[in-house]
């Protein structure tokens, strides 16, 4: 549920990120980001904790505590205040995804103005507002789906710490495992390295003494062949 939430968080910025172009200044930018974008995501986020208050004022979450002990009353009206931003969210975005239809068509026209095309075919009424209505209606659904966020978010804060513990685990033990096999590595490295130092010193000795052990004989021979 999680994802399908993420992802209607992308069509609900991906449908309100052109429009609100035309409603704020086009050449500011935040942190170089346009601000349009910066208004599209505060959009989005607003929708999310407007739902978040919503589900917690309807018992449904508990993400904080400490409004479980106010009064019914201010519940209440914490509650109707939740569900009122997200109808007026939902209406602005209704506007938003008209206006955003308004717009590619405006685009559409002026690119075919200047590509030279002059003649326009005329649609049917009906089926030329059936973009209008799918992209208002999905405008007007989609901060209701982004409310819901707030139940697959508890459940993942929740298992969040456990299984962020469980992956720290796993990870720290194959650190440990790697580290153990490159002790045993090094160890058996420096082994080879202390044998084959071994190796260069005894051949050099053990050839001095076979050529100084055969040099008495050769001489005794000598010594012995003379008259």
């Amino acid at each position: 549920m999680l994802g399908v939430a993420i992802g209607g968080a992308f069509v609900n910025f991906n449908l309100i990120a052109l429009p609100m172009s035309e409603l704020v200044p086009a050449g500011s930018r935040i942190g170089g980001m346009p601000v349009s974008t910066v208004a599209a995501l505060v959009v989005v986020l607003m929708e999310v904790a407007a739902g978040i208050f919503a589900m917690e004022m309807l018992g449904i979450t508990s993400f904080f505590p400490k409004l479980d002990l106010l009064p019914a009353s201010r519940r209440r009206i914490i509650l109707v205040v939740s569900v009122g931003g997200l109808l007026l969210l939902a209406c602005i975005e209704c506007s938003l995804a008209v206006l955003r239809e308004q717009l590619v068509d405006s685009a559409t026209a002026l690119k075919q103005s200047l590509a030279g095309v002059h003649e326009k075919a005329v649609a049917d009424p009906a089926a030329s507002r059936i973009p209008v209505v799918g992209q208002a209606v999905l405008g007007f659904i989609l901060p209701w789906i982004l409310a819901m966020v707030a139940v697959p978010l508890e459940t993942l804060i929740a298992t969040g710490g456990h299984i962020f513990l469980t992956l720290t685990a796993g990870v720290l033990a194959l650190v440990g495992t790697g580290a153990r096999l490159l002790g045993h590595a090094s160890r058996y490295l420096v082994e080879g390295a202390r044998h084959l130092y071994d190796i260069y010193i005894v051949l050099p000795l053990q050839i001095e003494r076979l050529a100084t052990g055969a040099r008495p004989s050769i001489s005794t021979a000598k010594q012995g062949a003379r008259p």
